[in-house]
């Protein structure tokens, strides 16, 4: 029965344009300098970044679109239509860290480059040292070239499968998998744990497979609702307690840094709510 679902010609949902705008416009104010709006962009809502979200919506879409491609053209049309992806999102990333690279050596701006220049170079073409913010691209290579692995058992009626290694995965992250000291010395990826964002990213790819095979991901729940809005609520509070309660000792200080770079159940929690 899992083989016979038909694809549906989904309309175009404003509400996710809007959200991947939204994080667009936030997350390149939030890089800017310190400026007046810094502090009034930088997890707001909670316990909860534009990183995951934008995270989410990138699986989402995913789900949305390459299981069409499955459901309609088979397997071998999925992974030829991933692997050109993979290659575009690949050759960016290649030519900004070049250009990025060779005008910070030209201009004499960073020590790193005198030293060892093609070697920097070089390991960042191979993803192997992500600095900076260069570990974004080499993290959505990574999801769109698994992805079709998890939709391809999605259609053989193995979600709970998927759920299942997506979870391990996440969790082998909560103990430092995936970071240092657990990783080759050779190894220098950027702050975030792909093993624990990948959660979200599969998490928006069921939502959106469930969608493109015109089945209702989450079903219509007074209760869940209520719950959801209670746990945020209290997020919400938790993050702000300074100048909402006058207190300050609810969360620890690594709850906005080192939790959110291994996606931390409490966090996980915070935006599934």
């Amino acid at each position: 029965p899992s083989l016979n679902f038909t694809p549906v010609n989904c309309a175009r949902d404003i509400r996710i344009d809007l959200l991947r705008g939204y994080f667009f416009a936030i997350m390149t104010i939030a890089h800017m300098p310190e400026h007046p709006l810094s502090g009034a962009v930088r997890q707001t809502v909670g316990l909860v970044s534009v990183a995951e979200g934008f995270v989410f919506v990138s699986g989402l879409m995913f789900g949305m679109v390459y299981g069409r491609t499955l459901l309609r053209n088979g397997v071998a049309a999925l992974r030829r239509r991933a692997l050109k992806r993979a290659q575009d999102i690949y050759l960016n990333h290649a030519a900004v860290y070049t250009l990025v690279v060779f005008s910070a050596a030209y201009a004499g701006l960073d020590h790193r480059f005198a030293a060892n220049f093609w070697g920097v170079w070089g390991r960042g073409l191979l993803m192997i040292y992500q600095p900076g913010l260069f570990f974004l691209l080499p993290m959505y290579f990574l999801f769109v070239l698994l992805g079709p692995l998890a939709l391809e058992q999605m259609l053989k009626g193995r979600t709970l499968l998927v759920w299942l290694a997506s979870l391990a995965i996440w969790m082998a992250a909560q103990f430092g998998v995936g970071r240092p000291p657990l990783l080759p010395s050779w190894f220098h990826p950027g702050p975030f744990n792909a093993l624990g964002f990948q959660i979200l990213f599969v998490a928006g790819m069921y939502f959106g497979y469930r969608r493109a095979t015109g089945r209702t991901a989450v079903p219509s729940s007074r209760f869940l609702l209520v719950a959801s809005a209670l746990i945020a609520a209290g997020f919400f509070v938790a993050r702000h307690e300074a100048w909402l309660i006058g207190t300050s000792h609810i969360l620890p200080l690594d709850a906005t840094t080192i939790w959110k770079y291994n996606c931390h159940p409490l966090r996980l929690l915070n935006f599934a709510a």
